[in-house]
């Protein structure tokens, strides 16, 4: 309990108190929606998973191919936080999997005031009409001393992850055009293919990771917005996507799965 109390005071060593990092820095990737009523969500009941993770980019690929979507992730450095602060802060976004990375960063040292009770007592002699006799003083205060401690600290990171409904549309992450791919490509609209997720038509099709979408059903895809009213409108149909891998424009016929 000491250790535990010293550690608490310590507000510049250990992450501004003992309250729960994961929370205190967490970043909402869902735009603030109640994630219970989010369509082509699975909102589990059961304990979530903690496991650890390798390599972000990669795990990221990995979570997303088997049906997993981002709800958030939490980043600092600090002292070690327990695996029951991440079950904390997962239960309360409701994520099913979380995966946590930690990576030793250094110690640092310091000192905090550690302030106990201390009681003096003073006996006096005398003498009077009674004769020798003593009284005994007490004197009440405290004593502070600093007390030395050691802090290891950790670059430490946890992305917090809910299954998604089989059978999505097309099964593809996206995200926006690169500032170098504006250049290379000399125009601003298309999206590139982050992640892909298995058992869908787009793993089907081999659409791949750094594939830029062009068009669905010969309609330009100018953005990420444009490309979820496409596929909502030729969903359960046969169309063409183009793409451009590797400089090259291609094409692939793709049957999309029905609207969820």
């Amino acid at each position: 309990m000491l250790k535990r109390s010293l550690l608490c005071l310590v507000v510049p060593l250990a992450l501004a108190g003992c309250a729960n990092p994961y929370a205190q820095y967490y970043n909402d990737r869902t735009g603030g929606i109640d994630i219970t009523k989010a369509p082509g969500i699975i909102v589990s009941h059961n304990p979530p998973v903690v496991l650890r993770g390798s390599d972000p980019e990669t795990d990221y690929q990995a979570m997303f191919g088997d049906g997993f979507r981002l709800l958030g992730y939490s980043s600092f450095n600090g002292k070690e936080a327990s695996e029951r602060q991440v079950k904390q802060q997962a239960e309360t976004v409701k994520a099913d999997r979380v995966l946590v990375y930690a990576k030793y960063s250094g110690t640092e040292q310091g000192a905090v005031p550690l302030t106990l009770p201390n009681t003096a007592t003073a006996i006096t002699n005398y003498y009077g009409s009674g004769g020798y006799g003593s009284a005994t003083t007490t004197v009440n205060g405290t004593t502070t001393t600093m007390v030395p401690i050691s802090v290891r600290r950790y670059d430490q990171m946890a992305t917090f992850w809910i299954r998604a409904i089989p059978n999505p549309i097309l099964g593809i992450d996206i995200r926006d055009l690169t500032p170098q791919q504006r250049a290379t490509f000399q125009t601003n609209k298309g999206v590139t293919v982050n992640a892909v997720q298995k058992d869908t038509p787009a793993y089907d099709a081999d659409l791949l990771k750094g594939d830029v979408l062009k068009s669905v059903g010969s309609v330009e895809v100018t953005d990420g917005h444009e490309l979820q009213k496409l596929l909502q409108k030729f969903a359960g149909q046969q169309v063409k996507i183009e793409f451009i891998r590797d400089g090259k424009l291609l094409s692939k016929e793709v049957k999309l799965n029905p609207i969820p």
